[in-house]
């Protein structure tokens, strides 16, 4: 695949596995339902950014998963998120790498007490999965034809 991977796949931190269609089309209706519930403006600010990370994660993960890698590692998030933008490269690398900073604010949110989600860290974060979930679902498309039509865009 690349460097990058196969050094991945050396510590460990990858592994080949084949992933059936089903659930690489079940990974991307979580991803689409995550991203309506960021989007809903009746739920708290921490539970939409929250949402909106886990609509980008899940983009990802279905990338990894289309491509027949496994996730093992402590580290899962933030190693699923480099393994897309690995594998995609082009505009998706430096948009997961920026992703990165969401994953913060998702630990602060989930095991912290003080971290409370400002509405412009909301807008920001769903317009990075929407963008996240535009370039993944292209890449499936193109790499995994046998689910492309069940690879819908969010509404």
């Amino acid at each position: 695949m690349n460097e990058r991977i196969d050094n991945l796949r050396g510590m460990g931190r990858l592994v080949d596995e084949p992933a059936p269609d089903e659930e690489v089309i079940g990974l991307w209706a979580g991803a689409l339902e995550a991203i309506e519930d960021a989007s809903l403006s009746m739920r708290a600010p921490n539970r939409r950014l929250t949402a909106a990370y886990d609509a980008g994660r899940t983009a990802a993960l279905a990338v990894v998963r289309s491509a027949n890698l496994r996730v093992r590692a402590n580290n899962h998030h933030e190693v699923t998120l480099a393994t897309a933008g690995f594998l995609v490269q082009g505009a998706l690398e430096p948009l997961l790498q920026e992703f990165q900073e969401r994953r913060m604010d998702r630990i602060q949110i989930e095991y912290g007490w003080a971290k409370r989600a400002t509405d412009e860290e909301v807008r920001s974060a769903v317009a990075q999965s929407r963008a996240i979930l535009e370039l993944a679902a292209a890449w499936i498309r193109e790499h995994r034809r046998s689910v492309a039509a069940e690879i819908r865009l969010p509404a």
